[in-house]
């Protein structure tokens, strides 16, 4: 599923390989700012709006209804893996948690402008599985935020010294402990002990504004930064040192990266027009 900055979310799928609009019942105008994909049924597809709330689909996107937190941007979406019925929102005022699929939404962090939400990677190894996530991270203009307890409670993590506190993406990588964020205008910050320190890891990218972050998923020393001028930058050395990665693309890559399963050496990345 891809979204689009004029209000539309397109479909690829193996069985029909071409982007078809799955637009129908969506608002016109409002442009997708996040998308998340029920990873146990990928049918069930939530998409937050610029000032129009979330919207989801049960069907792969043949039809799509408000599912709540009307006139709120929704800058990401995340749903948790062990129970796809908890669904977290991040906003412009706040991040909003469903315990419900949906249907009701609570404020579990209030005023705070949030730009992503990211749960630690999930272990389906264990036995029995857990019946959530509880560590949440929340990257955001002012700091980044932590709940051990599924968002009941957060607090604030100290990243005093970094070269910038405005906060727009955070990934954590699969040991569970190191932690990365990109700020709007000074590259990334990167945490080993999950958030308890901080230090910069933005050898070779800068002070560049990054967009989003995105890890390997089988090579946790590959990590993606999409910038929002001068395209995707790669690393191999866990942030150690960056460099940019266009490969040579005439359209600038300025929204986002995925790397395609079960075909890691395949990536999509959104480009801005």
């Amino acid at each position: 599923y891809a979204g689009t900055a004029n209000g539309e979310i397109y479909k690829y799928s193996d069985s029909n390989p071409i982007w078809t609009s799955s637009s129908v019942g969506l608002t016109v105008g409002y442009g997708i700012l996040s998308i998340g994909i029920d990873r146990q049924n990928p049918n069930i597809v939530y998409a937050g709006l610029n000032g129009a709330g979330v919207y989801k689909t049960i069907d792969g996107g043949l039809n799509c209804f408000l599912s709540g937190l009307a006139g709120l941007s929704i800058k990401s979406i995340e749903i948790d893996p062990y129970n796809p019925a908890i669904i977290y929102a991040g906003t412009g005022s706040g991040i909003y948690r469903s315990a419900d699929s949906g249907v009701n939404w609570t404020e579990i962090l209030p005023t705070v402008d949030v730009r992503k939400i990211t749960l630690n990677p999930p272990d389906f190894n264990q036995n029995p599985l857990p019946a959530q996530t509880d560590i949440i991270y929340a990257a955001a203009i002012g700091g980044i935020y932590k709940s051990e307890h599924a968002g009941s409670n957060w607090k604030q993590l100290n990243t005093a010294g970094l070269p910038s506190q405005n906060f727009s993406a955070v990934i954590a990588a699969y040991d569970m402990t190191t932690v990365y964020a990109g700020t709007t205008d000074a590259g990334v910050s990167k945490s080993p002990d999950s958030g308890k320190t901080w230090a910069a890891s933005s050898d070779g990218l800068g002070n560049l504004n990054i967009k989003a972050l995105t890890i390997h998923p089988q090579y946790s020393n590959t990590i993606l930064a999409v910038t929002d001028t001068n395209g995707i930058y790669r690393t191999d050395q866990e942030g150690t040192s960056w460099y940019n990665w266009n490969g040579g693309n005439s359209a600038p890559i300025t929204n986002t990266t995925a790397f395609l399963l079960p075909q890691p050496s395949h990536i999509l990345a959104g480009t801005s027009n």
